[in-house]
């Protein structure tokens, strides 16, 4: 705020009158001398200010206080109270053109911005029409206070999409709900159909990359888009082949059952007994074994693939190279008595999978599964461990854990842990020192080996490097033979580490959510919870309840 004159005089009485210059859009407070006392409020002379119609234009900072000022100390003087202001913008665009902006001051009692006037001034910035946001600048205009919006936004281009690759089967393996004969009678082994396609028949389609689309900045300028990559189909095709007119088209070149993954299929040959007892003998097979009825005692079953059984596996030994599936239940030895707090007996039903198992009902078994573990009703007296996690309960069921021990890479979830004879039930999730111990001896065999096949290759090469065989002595030519058996054996060294690195229960580290060992429904007293290391034995009942480690103890969430 400033005065109309250098200095100002005092009187007896002051009294305030306004002017106006419409020309030049400044309003002054005038105070001068007269006989009469004058007391003004702000608020009144807020109403004066109204009255004179210069209310909407810009007060000046202060001005009202120094008007009340000087009329209290009788001041004469001539003060610019408010000037009228005209609309403001200007157009400020980002570092990478891909976004235009307008600072807006609105009018104070001057003239307002139009919206030819603000599109005039994105022409002359070169902003392109395509990119101006519809209806932003009429909203700009209305604003009531200074502020900034968005006016025109670029398009960004988009990254063609890769290769994807699709199944042409889509075959549910769900479990069959039980029904009724016309007997009455309930078959509640009724399980899922194994799934088997024939040669010839198409199992998995390539699409094509995608070109992307292009973008455009704010003045028009053309963003090329990356396009997708030509993805090659992965390396897991046995039993499958090319469709003789496109390359693009897996179809299966045998009969069995194919085992999808995410960028490829593989076609195993399967076996199919009723049973598998003394009149099939035990089962060494290189593919996947659909069994329509029970696996008896004493037999032992070894296939690469899946395993399909619809009946019961009694004291019976299975390994797969991928799943187990069990639509009735495992048992042991039928006879054997489990004591409070005892250890296990030696168990002599044993199932182990490549990936996972699922079975209606464990006793007296041993499951061990590189990934999952899912048994619907119960486990009773049994040794569980999975590389990921072990579920009890699925699709509707019981979901009982007594007794035993269940060990798990990442989780353990059951609806009941224990039960009210309160036997002991040995729950473990994580790693032990020892397994990391086993791992880090195991990874440092692999590098040993792969040394040792570096330097024998570089002796091959040497020998290669001094001429023809002709021209060799017999004690190199004897050195590269020995040298080269024993690379072979190198090799088939480094398979079998392979091997055991991949079954190597360390899935935990790679678990996106905590290790957690939960009771869903109930969970009983003298289960012996351990996480990671750390040890924990309930001591009373519980409804739901989850266990985690934290802090170097088993903390329950209720």
């Amino acid at each position: 705020m400033s005065e109309s004159t250098p200095s100002s005089s005092q009187a007896s009485f002051v009294q305030l009158s306004f002017e106006v210059n419409q020309e030049t859009g400044i309003a002054w407070a005038v105070l001068s001398e007269t006989a009469v006392q004058m007391e003004l409020s702000a608020n009144q002379i807020r109403d004066q200010i109204k009255l004179k119609g210069i209310d909407t234009w810009e007060i000046s900072e202060g001005a009202l206080d120094d008007v009340l000022h000087k009329l209290k100390k009788h001041v004469v003087c001539r003060l610019v109270i408010a000037e009228r202001k005209d609309a403001r913008f200007h157009i400020k665009c980002d570092d990478g053109n891909m976004q235009a902006s307008i600072v807006h001051t609105p009018a104070k009692g001057g003239k307002r911005v139009t919206v030819d006037e603000i599109n005039q001034a994105l022409a002359e910035k070169k902003i392109h029409p395509q990119r101006i946001i519809p209806g932003a600048v009429e909203k700009l205009i209305d604003l009531n206070s200074e502020g900034s919006m968005i006016v025109a936004r670029g398009k960004s281009p988009k990254v063609g999409r890769d290769s994807t690759f699709s199944p042409l089967i889509f075959h549910e393996e769900s479990a069959k709900t039980p029904v009724e004969d016309e007997n009455g009678r309930v078959d509640f082994l009724a399980g899922r159909e194994y799934l088997t396609v024939s040669a010839g028949t198409p199992l998995m389609e390539r699409t094509p990359p995608q070109p992307g689309q292009m973008g455009m900045d704010i003045f028009g300028q053309i963003i090329p888009a990356e396009p997708g990559k030509e993805l090659p189909f992965g390396k897991e095709l046995a039993g499958t082949e090319f469709a003789s007119n496109d390359p693009n088209l897996l179809i299966a070149a045998i009969t069995g059952h194919p085992v999808f993954s995410a960028d490829a299929v593989r076609v195993d040959k399967t076996l199919s007994f009723k049973n598998v007892d003394l009149t099939t003998g035990h089962i060494n097979f290189d593919g996947s074994l659909n069994i329509t009825g029970d696996v008896m005692p004493d037999m032992k079953v070894t296939v690469t693939g899946d395993v399909f059984i619809k009946g019961v596996v009694e004291r019976a030994r299975i390994k797969a190279g991928n799943d187990i599936t069990v639509a009735g239940g495992v048992l042991g030895e039928t006879q054997t008595q489990v004591s409070e707090d005892s250890e296990l007996p030696e168990l002599e039903c044993f199932l182990e999978a490549g990936g996972s198992v699922k079975a209606k009902y464990v006793n007296l078994a041993q499951i061990k599964a590189l990934n999952q573990i899912e048994i619907k009703e119960y486990a009773f007296n049994s040794k569980l461990k999975a590389g990921n996690d072990i579920l009890l309960g699925q699709d509707g069921g019981k979901g009982n854990l007594v007794g035993g021990e269940a060990v798990a890479g990442h989780a353990v979830v059951a609806k009941a842990l224990g039960n009210k004879a309160y036997n002991l039930t040995r729950v473990r999730i994580g790693i032990t020192p020892e397994d990391l111990e086993m791992f880090q001896k195991i990874k440092f065999l692999r590098e040993k080996r792969l040394e040792q096949a570096r330097s024998l290759r570089g002796i091959l090469e040497t020998l290669k490097a001094q001429g023809e065989t002709e021209k060799l002595g017999i004690l190199e030519i004897n050195k590269a033979k020995k040298t080269k058996e024993t690379l072979l054996r190198l090799q088939e060294d480094l398979k079998v580490i392979d091997e055991r690195l991949r079954q190597f229960d360390l899935a935990h580290y790679v678990q996106e959510d905590q290790p957690h060992v939960a009771a869903t429904s109930k969970c009983y007293p003298n289960c012996q919870i351990t996480i990671n290391g750390a040890t924990y034995l309930t001591n009373q009942e519980h409804k739901a309840i989850t266990y985690i480690k934290r802090d170097r103890k088993i903390t329950a969430k209720t």
